[in-house]
């Protein structure tokens, strides 16, 4: 009987971080090797998204939308990043950061991003009432320049 040739890959098929764990209720940023094109400019942000549960959350997403993302042309590598603020006292604040960062990524770039459909339709409330639009296009923009 012939015998398999055993192989292996250097580079890690997943790595996870401390700030994965660090803080429960994040928003988090599904973020391509390669741009995606949207309407008025590219990024590679392909999802925006929030967990209340931290890292468990994190690796679902990224195990279900990172299938269909890494069938694209050019994609093969997909990162999450996590993105947190201060709790407020009344307030669901993570979800009102990922609102808020869906709206900013749509009025930058023309539309939310490719696999983002819960929040396609929505309108502003008091999302800018908490945090500033200026910053968060600013975080966002900060993953185009990688």
């Amino acid at each position: 009987m012939r015998r398999s040739k055993v192989r292996t890959k250097d580079k890690p098929v997943i790595t996870i971080t401390r700030e994965a764990f660090g803080q429960n209720k994040v928003v988090y940023f599904l973020v391509a090797n390669k741009p995606m094109i949207y309407q008025l400019k590219r990024s590679r942000i392909i999802y925006i998204g929030t967990s209340k549960n931290g890292a468990s959350r994190i690796g679902q997403s990224v195990i279900g939308r990172g299938e269909p993302a890494l069938g694209k042309r050019g994609v093969d590598k997909i990162e999450a990043h996590v993105t947190m603020c201060r709790p407020r006292q009344g307030v669901e604040i993570w979800k009102k950061l990922e609102s808020a960062f869906v709206l900013a990524f749509r009025r930058e770039y023309g539309e939310v991003p490719v696999y983002n459909t819960k929040l396609k339709k929505k309108l502003p409330t008091d999302e800018f009432d908490y945090f500033k639009e200026t910053r968060l296009v600013e975080i966002l923009s900060k993953y185009d320049k990688k």
